[in-house]
């Protein structure tokens, strides 16, 4: 498997795995319906693309790879901070704006460094992309 591939891959996984742990955190703190809803349809998507990236890597012989540990860990007390202070919808949509706003940056870098990445690959990293903007606008409406 290419190199460029492998990480961007890689990349897509991880951005996934972190967009699911942070709405793991947050959907216990979820009190409308409306936004539950919301947050839980995105939830599936991020698993779907998630899968997607494992088998493309799985079908190169690549192991998916797991969350990083610093990164997980500092997601997690930012965001039970924040919601010690606030665990309203708007404060519960803003944290997702965040990170939908940090995936959209991470993701779109990565698809300029890697370049030379398989058409599969850039195709994956750019609907992760577009999922995570259409999730910033659907969040807007609970600020």
């Amino acid at each position: 498997m290419e190199v460029y591939t492998e990480k961007l891959l890689e990349e897509c996984s991880q951005g996934c795995k972190m967009a699911i742990n942070s709405i793991n955190q947050i959907q216990e703190h979820i009190e409308n319906d409306r936004l539950s809803d919301v947050v839980s349809r995105y939830k599936k998507k991020h698993r779907e693309l998630e899968k997607e990236a494992a088998a493309l890597l799985e079908a190169e012989g690549k192991a998916e790879p797991s969350v990083k540990a610093a990164a997980s860990a500092m997601s997690w007390i930012t965001t039970n901070v924040k919601l010690m202070m606030d665990e309203g919808s708007g404060q519960i949509a803003k944290l997702l704006i965040d990170g939908c706003n940090m995936g959209v940056q991470g993701i779109t870098e990565n698809i300029h460094k890697y370049k030379e990445a398989s058409k599969e690959s850039k195709s994956l990293a750019q609907k992760l992309v577009k999922l995570e903007e259409d999730m910033m606008k659907d969040m807007k409406e609970f600020l």
